[in-house]
């Protein structure tokens, strides 16, 4: 019947690429993942790989869920990126007050905030830095230590991980200024919605 015809055409046309995909021995997404960790890392992946082994826990702020798989390590919060986070939608409030629950609950080693010119979609702190969240803002300022701000993606390190690693800047992280000795236009450059930090910012 033509019923039969047309089910049986669907069926072959569906189990095609399946079928070359099996014999080719491949898996395309998997192989995407293996691509992404051996590139040449970036400035970022860089810094992160000397924070992060592979299973160390890194919670995003942003869509560069690239940066998983780039340096081995695992999502500290239950979405590797938080789209649904920062842009509106019905679930947001929902989506924020998880984000902040994973964040305290899993207390993933490294914080990234993935809002910086360059990056994916999202690109203006202004807008949607981590700070516009004041929920969020409070528990990264209280737990995290801003140790690297790398073309606008700024790294941040549990303190204790971080005392326990020994202070150390990592290698490829801009210079280091004290806050007092910057400008008020380098302050503002650095920090435009949130107090800067009292340990200094980066430069």
């Amino acid at each position: 019947s033509k019923k039969m015809l047309v089910a049986l055409v669907s069926l072959v046309v569906l189990m095609v690429p399946m079928l070359r995909e099996s014999a080719g021995g491949t898996e395309p997404y998997i192989g995407h993942l293996g691509e992404i960790r051996n590139a040449p890392p970036r400035t970022v992946v860089k810094v992160l790989r000397q924070l992060l082994r592979p299973g160390d826990s890194m919670a995003l702020w942003g869509l560069d869920s690239d940066l998983y798989p780039a340096t081995g390590a695992l999502s500290g919060t239950r979405e590797t990126d938080s789209y649904f986070e920062m842009l509106p939608n019905p679930q947001q409030a929902y989506y924020r007050k998880r984000y902040v629950s994973d964040l305290l609950e899993y207390q993933p080693q490294v914080f990234v905030d993935a809002i910086a010119p360059g990056e994916v979609l999202l690109t203006d702190r202004a807008t949607n830095g981590f700070e516009t969240f004041s929920e969020l803002a409070a528990v990264v300022h209280s737990r995290y230590e801003l140790i690297c701000d790398v073309s606008g993606v700024r790294i941040y390190e549990d303190r204790a991980v971080r005392a326990a690693r020994g202070g150390a800047i990592p290698v490829g992280c801009p210079e280091r200024v004290d806050v007092h000795l910057m400008t008020a236009n380098q302050l503002a450059r650095w920090s435009p919605i949130s107090k800067p930090p009292a340990t200094g910012v980066i430069d």
